[in-house]
């Protein structure tokens, strides 16, 4: 199957190694089957490496780390094979590789080796309580230690979301307007 090169995020198969095709040089269309871990429990961190703005951040996705999400991906490649033997899409498969009578831990392999991150990356500035030790935000969404600074996008929710980042990303935003107003207009004691 061909898959769209993928970023961060979610993980997924990948590039052209597993099932159905692309658009056909003869103008048939193609299809596509994707799985995806849409909330995935693996926990992954991005670090400063030192006070130098310059530096990048030393990030570390720590994918498949949690097996829930290779379970997830195994189940949802093994439904990605069976759907692409039906009748309906069986002459509009290029590919089957890995085969539909895979075992569980060939299908376990084949993840390791060619899942990616999707584009939509969140949580990786999570917002929290004083006493969670995973949030770099207070409720304010401001920087724990570093004043005036605050983060207003999908990286401050605790949690991936299970559709597009784009409405949280607005209502986060917003949000942090609210706040942000309020501490001018109505300074905390």
């Amino acid at each position: 199957m061909w898959w769209s090169a993928a970023r961060r995020g979610v993980l997924r198969p990948r590039s052209g190694d597993l099932l159905g095709t692309g658009p056909q040089d003869d103008g048939r269309d193609g299809y596509l089957l994707s799985p995806v871990v849409l909330q995935p429990q693996s926990r992954g961190t991005v670090r400063l490496v030192s006070a130098d703005p310059d530096d990048p951040p030393l990030v570390d996705p720590a994918h498949l780390t949690e097996p829930e999400d290779l379970a997830v991906l195994v189940h949802g490649l093994r439904a990605a094979l069976w759907i692409s033997e039906q009748d309906a899409l069986r002459s509009r498969t290029a590919d089957r590789s890995p085969a539909p009578d895979s075992t569980d831990a060939e299908l376990a392999r084949h993840v390791r080796a060619t899942a990616e991150t999707l584009a939509h990356p969140a949580g990786t500035a999570r917002s929290g309580a004083p006493d969670d030790p995973d949030a770099v935000l207070d409720e304010r969404l401001r920087v724990r230690g570093v004043t005036g600074l605050r983060v207003a996008d999908p990286s401050a929710a605790p949690v991936v979301t299970r559709g597009h980042p784009a409405p949280p990303a607005v209502v986060i935003a917003e949000r942090a307007a609210d706040l942000i107003l309020a501490d001018l207009y109505w300074p905390p004691d």
